[in-house]
């Protein structure tokens, strides 16, 4: 299956997001660089911005100088930025759905429930839908999105409070 082989292929990716978590809607760019880093830049007056490397998860608001973090254990994350554990858990997908130009992968275990879409031209990854630690909805849109290209990305977290 050619969406298994771009997981294996893909080392990085930078794209264009949109992030609704109950009512808000969030747009910013993230980068994701194998195994599991993560950053994303959200638009926006509190200068929000999320890291997830070191198997923690941080929060940053610039604005109000805070910084929250969380472990990526028994999160999506754990799932999303490991491709051998995302590889092993597509193989074990029983019911994958296709609705218009978009493969949808339901990942749910004791831990997570968890959703991934795939274009279905390209096979590239094209977001998620999850749960997120207050136990909330959030779907996650990937837009032009760019593969194994150079990427010169500083992963340090400030120090805040």
């Amino acid at each position: 299956m050619q969406i298994k082989n771009n997981i294996l292929d893909t080392q990085n990716l930078r794209f264009d997001f949109t992030q609704k978590t109950s009512e808000l809607i969030e747009r910013g760019t993230c980068v994701i660089i194998f195994p599991e880093k993560m950053k994303c830049i959200y638009e926006g007056k509190e200068g929000k911005e999320l890291y997830v490397t070191n198997k923690e998860i941080f929060i940053i608001k610039h604005r109000y100088q805070r910084k929250y973090n969380y472990r990526t254990a028994n999160t999506a994350f754990e799932i999303i930025l490991n491709k051998d554990i995302l590889y092993n858990k597509i193989n074990q997908v029983k019911n994958i759905v296709i609705k218009e130009n978009i493969i949808i992968a339901d990942i749910t275990d004791i831990n997570n429930s968890l959703s991934i879409f795939f274009d279905k031209k390209t096979k590239n990854l094209k977001g998620w839908k999850m749960l997120s630690l207050d136990q909330k909805e959030i779907l996650f849109k990937i837009n032009n999105i760019e593969r194994n290209i150079v990427i010169d990305q500083k992963f340090s977290i400030p120090e805040y409070d």
